[in-house]
């Protein structure tokens, strides 16, 4: 018979689990827990691998590309020269005013004649 509060046999308890063989890590887990942990890099089945994202990295080189464009417009225009060169709201409202007046101006003289 039974002692009271045991589990029917003697010796039986919850069950252990068996220190076995674990899974192996995915790379998402690898890439995830290197990142956490703050790495450049790591190695994930003997090869390697940087933490960055793939928008990260798409990031940086847009803003090389655009640092790169805007030195190439600097050393191309020269001064004063109108190529390139990036104008003020106020001047670019101006210019719009300027050929509305001149288009009004070449209908006014298309009506006259």
């Amino acid at each position: 018979m039974a002692r009271a509060g045991s589990y029917g046999k003697v010796g039986m308890g919850p069950k252990k689990k068996k220190a076995g063989p674990s899974k192996p890590m995915t790379f998402g887990q690898a890439f995830a827990k290197n990142r956490k942990a703050g790495k450049k890099t790591f190695t994930y089945k003997g090869k390697k691998y940087t933490t960055q994202t793939k928008a990260e990295v798409s990031r940086k080189a847009t803003r090389k590309k655009n640092v790169a464009a805007k030195k190439k417009i600097r050393k191309v225009t020269k001064p004063g020269s109108g190529v390139g060169v990036k104008l003020s709201m106020a001047a670019r409202k101006a210019a719009r005013m300027k050929a509305r007046k001149t288009r009004k101006a070449n209908r006014a003289m298309r009506r006259k004649s």
